[in-house]
């Protein structure tokens, strides 16, 4: 109940904490300059890229007043009102449908080329003529002045017999970029008097002006807007109308929106969105294309639709839930960045998906903001995590295993799984002989110094071989090979490593006899096979051991050494799976606790005297179940041969006794 209550309140810190990380990301790059305009440039960067592209308008026709345009003129402002009169005359009479003068006619010039334009005008028919007109407060006029004078006052007398429009381009606060049609917040608008004047709705409820990349370059284009980043509509440079005009086809012209306007380096040109998330590849057009971009939109009636700020907020929660959930996934750290950056790309990928399918342009900086700092958070509390967990494990294994195991374990706790897990390993008992009379008869300073420099190089036998120390009982070392760490070669491991404990045993016992210590020879019992292993005493009392048959018939096989006296015994399990030949059959051997027989070996040094002779031995164990006479025989020969060989003088004794049988049966465990 208590670890179930400490998880709840665990898990809504945690909630709490993530949700604080996605509103606070949402209010910043609400409120935060650089984070709005970061919103915006990377908005801009995929909508460049989704927004599905569009063919060439013919619809809408630019006519560039360009340097060609004006070379030669005796002035360039105000511009030529006979070279407007002209272009307009030759217009309307290809039957242009709409023409758009992008050009401020807020002063008089010379009173003939301004009657010219005037007449021009006049003289349209059914094209309608659309003049720029700027507010006051551009042009420096007095902002309390009637809204007709004030028309009036911008086009100079020139608005009789045309549609006046509000040439104001609107721009973006942080970054000067144009983005919104039309771009004076009122109706009369030039963009939405054009728009109006071939057919559409005008639109007073600014929107945000939307940028369609053409799909191809138009073919109709005779002089073509080469510094244009966005070829979407047929452009002529207005030299050509005024010096081949009539020649040219009137299909090109005829019911088609026209728009002319400069084309001047410096002059009237404003900023388009950008391709980057910096905004670095922020382009720049002349207002009259812009112009076009916004008639075609309202024509077209594009819209990009931006969620509102509930939104906005409902995304960056999600993503900060995402973040934390994903960075909070039981992998390594390598695989867990991975997938943010792939969960990451996923969301951009979806947005680009929504602008190019539905017209949706979802917030890009607030969920990615969100994601990238609850991922960050969790990736440091997991981290937090990790580290304390392996402060643990260091403290818990260091006990038990090396120091270069504990290392990894401390590094890869994957690797272990607390609470029992069903693993192959090989399990090893050692016990001492007789150590029970000695501990009686030793003052207890003395014999704990000796069973500490004992058990010490023991234990450092077994870290040597990456074994695991399961527990001391007195005396007895219990441990094991394969777990926490798998060793795919534990039971030839654990032969060497019983090699190694027999070896370092005799030496001291040999030196403990030499100072007048009657110290035992060390029993080693080894087996192979499935236990259960983990900790059984909860986090608190950590008890990391093993359970199970096989530890169980370990500890037998240690006892065995008494009855056959050998050092070292082991199942045929482990000898099997080692394929290690210094080994020699004991026999088939019934020990407590099993019904069936076990077939014992025993273990010896590489370079042991008894491997000399052991075919001839096992020839004469074998004799035991088809000859029992013959394997007397063969045993008496090899005790005269080799007297101080334990295996055969019991077996010679057994023969002896007349118990001569393939099965050894123990009745109890040797003391």
């Amino acid at each position: 109940m208590l670890a179930r209550s400490i998880r709840s309140r665990l898990w809504t810190r945690s909630a709490l904490i993530v949700a604080l990380i996605g509103m606070t990301a949402a209010l910043a790059v609400t409120y935060l300059p650089e984070l709005r305009l970061l919103e915006k440039n990377a908005g801009d960067a995929i909508e460049r890229i989704a927004l599905p592209k569009t063919g060439t308008d013919e619809r809408i026709v630019l006519i560039a007043l360009d340097e060609a345009t004006l070379e030669g003129l005796p002035y360039r402002e105000p511009v030529d009102r006979g070279v407007l009169a002209r272009l307009v005359t030759t217009l309307v009479g290809k039957n242009a449908a709409v023409i758009g003068l992008d050009v401020l006619l807020d002063s008089h010039t010379e009173p003939d080329k301004d009657e010219a334009l005037r007449q021009a005008f006049a003289n349209a028919g059914n094209t309608k003529i659309i003049t720029a007109f700027a507010p006051l407060s551009v042009l420096g006029l007095g902002a309390t002045d009637a809204v007709a004078s004030a028309r009036e006052s911008a086009l100079a007398g020139f608005g009789q017999d045309t549609i006046p429009g509000d040439i104001q381009i609107l721009v973006d606060n942080d970054n000067s970029v144009s983005r919104w049609v039309p771009f004076s917040r009122k109706a009369d608008s030039f963009a939405s008097a054009i728009a109006a004047a071939a057919g559409g709705e005008a639109s007073a409820a600014p929107q945000r002006l939307v940028y369609r990349l053409p799909v191809n370059i138009p073919q109709t284009t005779v002089a073509s807007c080469a510094s244009y980043e966005l070829k979407r509509f047929p452009c002529f440079s207005g030299r050509m109308l005024l010096d081949v005009g009539p020649m040219l086809p009137q299909q090109w012209f005829a019911g088609k929106v026209i728009i002319i306007g400069a084309d001047l380096p410096g002059r009237d040109r404003h900023y388009i969105i950008g391709n980057s998330l910096l905004g670095l590849q922020a382009s720049e057009l002349p207002g009259f294309e812009l112009q076009a971009h916004a008639v075609a939109q309202l024509l077209n009636g594009w819209t990009v639709v931006r969620p509102g700020w509930h939104a906005l907020l409902a995304l960056a929660l999600a993503a900060a839930a995402v973040g934390a959930w994903v960075m909070g996934w039981e992998i390594a750290t390598g695989w867990r960045i991975a997938a943010a950056l792939v969960l990451a790309a996923f969301y951009a990928g979806g947005v680009g998906l929504c602008l190019h399918l539905a017209d949706i342009r979802l917030p890009i900086a607030a969920p990615m903001l969100a994601f990238a700092v609850s991922a960050a958070w969790s990736g440091w509390r997991r981290w937090q995590q990790q580290r304390e967990h392996s402060q643990w494990l260091r403290y818990a294994f260091s006990r038990y295993v090396s120091p270069a195991l504990v290392d990894r374990l401390a590094t890869r706790p994957d690797l272990l799984a607390l609470g029992g897990e069903r693993v192959e390993i090989t399990c090893i008992f050692t016990d001492i002989q007789g150590f029970t009379k000695l501990s009686e008869d030793m003052p207890p300073d003395a014999l704990v110094a000796l069973l500490n420099r004992y058990l010490a190089g023991m234990s450092a036998l077994f870290f040597a071989h990456g074994a695991t120390v399961d527990k001391f009982v007195g005396d007895a070392v219990v441990g094991f090979v394969g777990a926490p760490i798998a060793v795919p070669d534990h039971a030839a491991v654990a032969l060497r490593l019983a090699r190694a404990l027999d070896q370092f045993a005799e030496t001291f016992r040999r030196q403990a006899l030499a100072d007048g210590i009657p110290f035992g020879i060390t029993r080693i019992g080894i087996n192979s096979g499935p236990v259960t292993v983990g900790n059984f005493g909860g986090e608190d009392f950590f008890d990391y051991t093993a359970i199970g048959d096989t530890v169980n018939t370990a500890a037998r096989l240690e006892g065995a050494n008494s009855f056959f006296g050998t050092r070292v015994c082991a199942s045929e399990a482990t000898v099997a799976a080692a394929s290690d030949q210094a080994c020699r059959r004991i026999g088939m051997v019934t020990v407590k606790g099993r019904a069936e027989p076990l077939t014992l070996y025993q273990v010896v040094a590489t370079d042991s005297p008894e491997l000399a002779y052991k075919d001839t031995y096992h020839a004469a164990l074998a004799a035991l179940a088809s000859d029992p006479a013959a394997a007397h025989a063969a045993f008496r020969e090899l005790a005269a041969a080799y007297p101080n060989d334990p295996l055969v003088r019991d077996h010679l004794q057994r023969c002896d006794r007349g118990l001569a049988s393939p099965v050894i049966r123990l009745e109890e465990k040797s003391q």
